[in-house]
């Protein structure tokens, strides 16, 4: 049965990633001089979320600092999750850095004044767009309020595919971690941070946790991991 069940979750996501965009490599320099290249992170296993915006769009305005949570959520500065914000509409660096103090957009945001390569390849007619790309490059466009399920889809897709050997264990909520593990974080299936906490004890209660999905992710030292954990 287990066999059966573990080949059925292969195959949807086999389907899941074949039903699912490439992503266009581009190279854009944002507000600050730094070079970035999409293709360069997700190949260093970064999740990145394309926003794609307009300094007066009163909707841009008001999902910027949803987008930010999501980045001090779950960026860490960069080392698992970018977030560029991608100003559509020509301003220039100036405007653009106004809006995000404003805005209080505090991941890396671009101007497009002089490449439009950019809107054009993605196709941008209307603004706000958010397109979540994971490591392996497949894209999905979402709307704001799915945007962290879809970048938790794609640390479940990537722990499923490449961490198989590096598991954290649960029984009757107690937690188990690989002896290796640095620092963890749970979180709701929403992408709420309910702990974070130093790696101290090899097993951990999670006694006080009504049952449900949760989100656990952890470090040992080289790789983040993310594993879906069913409480019950």
């Amino acid at each position: 049965m287990f066999k059966i069940i573990q080949f059925l979750f292969i195959l949807f996501l086999f389907f899941r990633v074949n039903a699912q965009q490439s992503a266009i490599d581009f190279t854009l320099r944002d507000v600050w001089g730094i070079e970035r290249n999409l293709y360069n992170a997700l190949d260093s296993g970064k999740i990145v979320v394309l926003d794609f915006f307009i300094t007066n769009c009163g909707t841009c305005q008001i999902n910027t600092p949803k987008l930010d949570t999501i980045w001090n959520t779950l960026g860490h500065n960069g080392d698992s999750l970018w977030i560029w914000g991608i100003e559509s509409s020509g301003r220039n660096d100036s405007e653009v850095i106004a809006f995000m103090q404003q805005y209080q957009a505090s991941y890396p945001c671009f101007s497009t004044m002089n490449d439009t390569v950019v809107t054009t390849a993605y196709n941008i007619t209307y603004t706000p767009q958010y397109m979540v790309v994971c490591p392996d490059k497949t894209m999905k466009q979402v709307g704001i309020n799915n945007v962290t399920a879809a970048i938790n889809g794609c640390k479940t897709l990537s722990y499923s595919l490449q961490s198989l050997n590096n598991v954290v264990t649960i029984q009757n909520k107690q937690i188990s971690f690989p002896t290796n593990t640095r620092y963890w974080q749970l979180y709701t299936i929403h992408g709420i941070l309910i702990e974070n906490s130093t790696f101290s004890d090899k097993t951990i209660s999670l006694s006080y946790l009504n049952n449900g999905l949760y989100i656990v992710k952890w470090y040992d030292g080289n790789n983040f991991y993310t594993q879906k954990l069913c409480l019950f």
